[in-house]
């Protein structure tokens, strides 16, 4: 099998400059210091919140289910260690996000996923779906194509972040970001099944499953117009419910999914089988069977 945590470095720089750019990007997957600022990273480590056992096995999971989708692509799979996820203060992650506060986020480049302690922290089935979310991004394939103006492309599963220059938030343009999280999304939908039975979320699952939960969900069904599958969490006093994130995109995603086995009844049996495709190609990056289907 392929080996899968290997950044590819391509494009039409120098062999030295590739070397280089290939040597940095090792340096980040087997040292986070060399990707941050030093004083930024006692920061990190001294707001850093020591993970529970639940905590841990969560990541197991991650780790386990992530592993077994990256040998169905044919790649020799790897493990992010506990040690590679951080949860954080909000305050904190504010400033290493740089983005609006959400619940995670993941740095494919070394491997590593940030939680938002304040976030997370009272509902553990957010937690551990969050922490597998963030996973199945962390393990995406990596590419850095370089070019001769010292600019360079980075593709991350099957999105392009653009040689163009950064906006004033230091942001480069990002292509088929929607359809990168679209997969990740649909992913970590399909298997929360297997998530619920861990034994640490019994208790969620027990009441996901409850009549009252039932009954909320009815009617949120009835009242948004979406799909009971959809459902991720039932609030109890609210009696509102939240879905799985980025449900547009998944929605085009399944779409394209389904016209693509009406097109090709004789290569795919059911939507299933498309789906693994595209599933396949943000593990491998090979983009060759998408063209060509698309």
């Amino acid at each position: 099998m392929e080996q899968g945590p290997k950044i590819r470095i391509v494009g039409r720089a120098s062999e030295e400059k590739k070397k280089q750019i290939q040597s940095q990007m090792d340096n980040f997957l087997n040292d986070s210091n060399a990707y941050f600022d030093r004083r930024q990273i006692e920061k990190f480590k001294a707001n850093e919140r020591k993970k529970s056992k639940e905590e841990i096995s969560f990541i197991d999971f991650a780790n386990r289910e992530t592993s077994l989708l990256m040998r169905e692509a044919g790649l020799d799979p790897f493990n992010i260690p506990s040690e590679n996820l951080h949860i954080i203060s909000k305050s904190l992650y504010k400033k290493v996000s740089n983005k609006e506060i959400g619940p995670a986020f993941s740095l494919p480049e070394i491997r590593t996923i940030i939680l938002n302690q304040s976030s997370l922290k009272n509902n553990p089935l957010k937690m551990a779906s969050s922490i597998l979310h963030e996973m199945l991004h962390a393990k995406a394939y990596i590419s850095v194509e370089s070019h001769n103006d010292g600019q360079t492309t980075s593709r991350f599963g099957l999105s392009v972040r653009s040689a163009q220059k950064e906006d004033k938030e230091g942001n480069k343009h990002e292509h088929f970001l929607g359809l990168h999280e679209a997969i990740v999304s649909e992913t970590e939908k399909r298997l929360n099944k297997k998530l619920l039975d861990l034994p640490e979320l019994r208790k969620y699952k027990n009441w996901l499953e409850s009549e009252e939960a039932k009954k909320i969900k009815e009617e949120v069904i009835k009242e948004k117009n979406i799909k009971e599958e959809d459902i991720f969490w039932c609030e109890k006093n609210t009696k509102k419910c939240k879905v799985f994130p980025y449900p547009k995109q998944r929605k085009i995603f399944n779409y394209i999914c389904e016209e693509i086995q009406k097109q090709f009844p004789e290569r795919f049996q059911d939507e299933e089988a498309v789906y693994k495709v595209f599933l396949n190609a943000h593990f491998t990056g090979r983009l060759l069977d998408l063209a060509h289907l698309v």
